[in-house]
């Protein structure tokens, strides 16, 4: 189980009253061999506009994935249910986040022998 983040901000001004856009990048890495939910914690405080769900094709075909975001109080406000593999998934979103924010992604079955890595775009501001 690994995953990584990468953020990004975008401040098209300088003026302190306009908000930046911002980008989070999560690179959720799912294990060969064995049926795991793999989940990250980020820090997150803004209005969540977009997410983008690229799932991978995986050796055990017909595999789907499912794409969850929990609050700072451990409420589910986002699943995207589930999503065949080999594809990519945008949706319009309008959420108020802070704090620590869950998200995870969980295949319905074994990934086959292989690693294989979902991408997860947060965009907002």
């Amino acid at each position: 189980m690994a995953a990584t983040e990468t953020a990004k901000f975008d401040k098209r001004q300088v003026d302190s009253e306009i908000y930046p856009v911002w980008e989070r990048t999560l690179s959720l890495i799912t294990i060969a061999g064995g049926h795991v939910e793999i989940s990250v914690t980020i820090d997150l405080n803004g209005l969540l506009q977009k997410i983008i769900m690229v799932v991978p094709a995986t050796q055990a075909t017909g595999q789907s994935a499912t794409l969850t975001i929990d609050d700072n109080a451990g409420n589910e406000i986002f699943s995207s249910g589930a999503q065949a593999e080999g594809d990519t998934y945008c949706f319009n979103v309008n959420e108020p986040l802070t704090g620590n924010i869950v998200i995870s992604i969980d295949f319905a079955g074994s990934v086959g022998t292989a690693n294989h890595t979902t991408t997860v775009y947060l965009r907002g501001v």
